[in-house]
């Protein structure tokens, strides 16, 4: 138990040092975590966010949140390049993303 509590801070800590934004949704696109540099990125606090919908940071175009929505049921990930986003707290970006589903046991 020791080493698995240590291994999770550690993780967290990686997590929270990369320049890299994360963000960790549920099945059902509700947010679990993010790092600084998504709470930076979208301009709102993971208190803001957590629990709530994805469309709570970013404005999903019908076929992105519909590939979105794939990716989790079928477990497929997906990468993005020079994709267009409107953030609800920012304004418009330009960014590269990648969608990579873990099958977790619920």
């Amino acid at each position: 138990m020791v080493k698995k509590q240590m291994s999770n801070q550690f993780s967290s800590s990686v997590l929270e040092c990369v320049a890299t934004a994360i963000l960790v949704l549920d099945k059902k696109l509700s947010v679990l975590y993010m790092n600084m540099a998504a709470e930076t990125l979208f301009g709102i606090t993971l208190k803001q966010v957590e629990g709530k919908h994805f469309n709570k940071m970013v404005f999903l175009e019908v076929q992105d949140e519909t590939a979105l929505n794939e990716s989790v049921k079928s477990f497929r990930g997906f990468s993005v390049r020079e994709s267009t986003l409107r953030l609800v707290h920012r304004g418009t970006i330009h960014a590269d993303y990648t969608v990579t589903p873990n099958q977790q046991d619920d």
